[in-house]
């Protein structure tokens, strides 16, 4: 699995997979789940390991400016 720094804004495959599901079952307000799943560590089924680690590697900012393809 590749690494990423907080500069990197590529996803890895199993990431952007990941993010996906979660976009599709958490609708339009995705982005604020995502970030309260975020702060609490998880929870959520759609929520995996690869979401948590986007936290570490992208942060919020990243979150903030990200528009799905």
């Amino acid at each position: 699995m590749p690494r990423y720094t907080r500069n990197d804004t590529e996803l890895s495959s199993e990431q952007l997979r990941d993010l996906n599901f979660y976009i599709e079952a958490h609708g339009p307000t995705w982005k604020s789940s995502l970030c309260r799943d975020w702060n609490r560590g998880g929870g959520e089924r759609e929520f995996t390991h690869n979401l948590y680690r986007l936290r570490a590697t992208h942060g919020p900012r990243w979150l903030n400016n990200y528009s799905p393809k």
